[in-house]
């Protein structure tokens, strides 16, 4: 930039040039006069300089946001696959459990004191008659905080890192968030005994037929993002 001395220079000397009747080639002829070529390369040199400078910090702005996405994609698809398996087991009960109804009383309390339930859940299944059925709600509710953990876990890390995610991305992972929550959902009021519609049934086909293919399309997203040239 030419500094305000020089500015005010010239200002001056275009008005005495006009009072004097010179023309553009007259002004043009005093400043190179003045100034001298080497000034005028010095200006050109600190201009290119700065521009230098502008174009190294956009670049330097740019690898430090691609360096972030490594740190960040990474820790998101972590996260939404284990809670996405922690829903799958809460939906889809697969377990072997004992039939209690064929053990004797020092059988039952043999297994129980090599079981890991709580107390609490120890106390819920003499409660409720020490029964396999008993058991079964118990591990039930328990995958059903397990998956609500793990989902909350996720959506927090989503929640404080979307700004570094790009539109698609956020609103498949968005979009997957809310499918999850609502499967979650309907095996809770599965659980908790609702009998006006087949609960159990809708929050595996959320599960299964809504939420699988999003997350497919998130996989490839970020497999795009972090590997520019794979080709799938």
């Amino acid at each position: 930039m030419i500094s305000i001395e020089i500015t005010q220079l010239v200002f001056s000397m275009l008005g005495q040039t006009v009072a004097a009747g010179g023309g553009g080639a007259v002004v043009a002829f005093l400043l190179f006069k003045y100034l001298g070529k080497s000034w005028l390369e010095s200006q050109l040199a600190k201009d290119l300089e700065l521009a230098k400078a502008e174009i190294g910090l956009l670049s330097a702005r740019k690898l430090k946001l691609h360096d972030r996405e490594y740190v960040v994609f990474p820790r998101i698809w972590s996260k939404l696959n284990t809670a996405y398996a922690t829903l799958g087991r809460a939906v889809i009960s697969i377990r072997e459990i004992p039939n209690f109804a064929n053990y004797s009383p020092e059988e039952l309390i043999k297994w129980l004191e090599g079981s890991d339930l709580t107390e609490a859940e120890r106390h819920r299944f003499t409660k409720e008659g020490s029964t396999t059925q008993a058991l079964s709600k118990i591990l039930d509710s328990r995958d059903l905080l397990a998956a609500n953990r793990d989902f909350i876990d996720f959506h927090a890390e989503l929640t404080s890192e979307k700004i570094f995610l790009s539109t698609d991305l956020k609103e498949k992972l968005e979009h997957v968030a809310k499918l999850m929550r609502r499967s979650w959902a309907h095996r809770k009021m599965d659980i908790d005994g609702y009998s006006d519609r087949d609960f159990l049934s809708s929050a595996y086909e959320i599960y299964e037929e809504k939420a699988s293919p999003v997350i497919s399309e998130i996989e490839d997203l970020f497999r795009a993002k972090i590997f520019p040239s794979h080709k799938s």
